[in-house]
């Protein structure tokens, strides 16, 4: 060990207990400790003496101290302790994004958008300050994804002392201002040579838009897995982001350029600027999220609870600013793009029936509320609801430039309704907007779906030119046809077209599909070992599924039926097990569903095991008679009246 490093286990002014060091930052090395006293984590950050004062340290530490936002971490002390100074601040249980990076984890152009909106909200709330603060040193490993998919910006090097911006320096992460400094200090020959033109009307001055430079980098290298360098930048050597190096929206990859520009005034000038580009980017977008809840609904009798999409429960932004509209119209955007539909059309109703708020809403963000709110009932299969809603989007769509977006789904939700010729009037209008071939004929597509003719849904489909659409429309239009397929009764065909968009950007939406098609082929099956290679197939499917961070109670039950079906037609005992301990890990995550121990139950009875069968037995009918007793009505199936046979035979004996 180091003479300079502090033990595991020791003790500082008998309050921080040393658990182990975490890394180093720009200027500090990091532990993570106890707090003896209030028994929770803190991380302490040392601050490397030889760069800094006490009185210097102090008055960061002090700045930082008054910060007070979700998305950055609370710094709690600063302590000085054996000639070493320290800060203390929140312990931030999560994965930063440098492990995305190396671990190339998948991560949705959703998700990078809500994210940078958070980033955006978190930096608006510093270079706001008086006097202004800026982070100069963004960078993914700074940035940590909580387990609520909430992000935490953390290690700000906020001192403008010489050696701590050479310190500080991160060649892919830093602006080309940051740059510029560091070269000024360092007396560089290229600033009066080979970059006297580039640097031209620099000043060496630090502002927002270094940071929102950095921010824009950190994201290409999340969206590319590419790491950026500043002197690409500054040289011209820089190779912009394109939708065919990452798969995602040309939107979003002008957005990052844009971020990335080499000088500041062609930056966005500020945060909140940056954060209007993503909200009009994800309205731009929304046309595609919705239909992953809606298309499979009715379209498999097999048995198998079908799934619409994925579905997860926002955690909302934090009470601190439920009072204030955009804090609440945050969350409302927040919800809705997690799909919580039912809490997005709450949540929307509650913001136009505010009269407080009311009266300061905008055209566009009351034309985004009541779109949002359309599609949140279409989302929940409310279609009168959500012709109403869209309805009124449209007398504001053009103060947000979505016309032809809105127009769009207005023509789906109409066909869904049976409202064919509203439709039609809604897509020739969305047509007359200019949303060009592609986006009209694969509305078609839905259209002629809800109609159920199939066949003029597949000639729409090949009229689109799958090499125009992103990742998110590609993978719509494969699922879009691989439902036409199967509906029409190819089910190689359907296959193949849920095949092609699991393999675009490995959707769970595509897997689930997949597997809800082998399972029913399997029931089709006349052979055992026919069956079993469908079930197998099922089984892979759903497992993608099970095995993401999007698992659903659904996931877990659909997965638990292949198992005990390869059971029985293998007479295999493996298959049970799998099955129960599928189960049982459902029980921790879905603690309340009475589905997961329904299927425990008739697990159980099917490995004679009539002990365990009955206990699951009675804790699902408990479960299920604690719903509401339209749910009851409405979920009373085939399932619940064999769990009652079960039941029966048990008592019996």
């Amino acid at each position: 060990m180091k003479a300079s490093e502090i033990p595991v286990n020791y003790i500082i002014n008998d309050t921080y207990k040393i658990i182990c060091p975490i890394g180093g930052g720009g200027t500090g090395i990091i532990y993570l400790a106890e707090h003896l006293h209030l028994q929770k984590k803190v991380v302490l950050k040392k601050i490397r003496s030889r760069y800094k004062t006490s009185s210097s340290v102090r008055q960061e530490a002090d700045i930082l101290k008054s910060l007070h936002h979700m998305y950055l971490p609370q710094v709690y002390d600063f302590i000085v302790y054996n000639n070493d100074i320290f800060t203390v601040i929140d312990f931030i249980d999560g994965c930063d994004m440098d492990r995305y990076i190396s671990s190339y984890t998948p991560v949705t152009e959703e998700r990078l958008v809500k994210w940078m909106c958070q980033m955006c909200d978190a930096l608006t709330y510093i270079h706001t300050r008086k006097p202004a603060v800026f982070h100069n040193d963004i960078k993914p490993a700074n940035i940590i994804v909580n387990e609520n998919d909430d992000i935490c910006l953390i290690d700000f090097n906020i001192s403008s002392d010489d050696s701590e911006a050479i310190l500080g320096f991160t060649p892919a992460y830093a602006s080309p201002e940051q740059y510029f400094r560091v070269l000024s200090i360092k007396r560089s020959e290229e600033l009066y040579g080979s970059l006297a033109a580039v640097f031209s009307g620099f000043t060496g001055i630090i502002d927002g838009r270094s940071d929102l430079y950095s921010l824009g980098a950190a994201f290409y290298a999340m969206a590319a897995r590419i790491q950026p360098n500043v002197e690409n930048v500054v040289y011209g050597n820089h190779v912009p982001l394109t939708p065919e190096m990452c798969g995602l929206s040309d939107g979003f990859c002008r957005i990052i350029n844009k971020l990335m520009s080499l000088r500041p005034e062609d930056r966005y000038s500020n945060a909140e600027e940056l954060r209007k580009a993503l909200i009009k980017l994800k309205k731009q977008d929304s046309r595609y999220k919705r239909f992953l809840i809606m298309q499979t609904a009715a379209f498999l009798a097999s048995g198998i609870i079908v799934i619409g999409g994925i579905c997860m429960i926002v955690h909302g932004v934090g009470l601190e600013r439920s009072r204030d509209f955009s804090g609440r119209y945050a969350e409302f955007t927040a919800a809705y793009d997690s799909q919580d539909y039912s809490r997005a059309a709450e949540m929307g109703t509650s913001l136009l029936n505010d009269d407080a708020k009311s009266k300061i809403i905008s055209r566009s963000d009351r034309g985004n509320i009541y779109y949002f709110m359309a599609m949140s009932y279409y989302g929940q299969g409310q279609y009168g609801a959500a012709a109403e809603y869209i309805e009124e989007s449209l007398k504001y769509a053009a103060d947000n430039d979505n016309c032809g977006a809105y127009e769009m789904d207005a023509a789906v939700i109409y066909a869904y309704l049976g409202s064919y010729e509203q439709a039609k009037q809604h897509i020739d209008s969305a047509y007359a907007y200019g949303i060009g071939n592609d986006h009209y004929y694969m509305t078609l597509m839905q259209i002629y779906c809800a109609q159920k003719d199939y066949d003029n849904a597949i000639s729409c489909f090949g009229s689109v030119n799958a090499e125009n659409l992103d990742q998110a429309g590609k993978v719509k239009l494969y699922e879009l046809a691989g439902d036409a397929y199967y509906n029409k009764g190819d089910s190689a065909a359907a296959a193949e077209m849920f095949g092609k968009a699991y393999t675009v950007n490995g959707s769970i939406s595509a897997a689930r599909k997949l597997g809800e098609l082998h399972f029913a082929m399997s029931s089709s099956a006349s052979e055992d070992s026919e069956k079993l290679n469908e079930l197998s197939k099922a089984a892979e499917s759903y497992s993608v599924a099970y095995e993401s961070e999007f698992c659903t109670a659904e996931d877990i039950v659909n997965l638990s039926k292949v198992y005990r079906l390869t059971a029985k037609y293998s007479n295999g005992s493996d298959n049970y097990k799998k099955a129960e301990t599928v189960l049982l890990n459902g029980t921790g995550r879905f603690h309340d569903d009475y589905r997961i121990y329904q299927q425990l139950a008739v697990t159980y009875y099917n490995m004679g095991d009539n002990r365990n069968a009955s206990a699951y037995c009675e804790k699902a009918f408990e479960l299920f008679g604690n719903l509401p007793a339209d749910r009851q009505t409405a979920e009373y199936n085939d399932d619940m009246q064999f769990l009652e046979s079960i039941r029966e035979q048990i008592r019996g004996g």
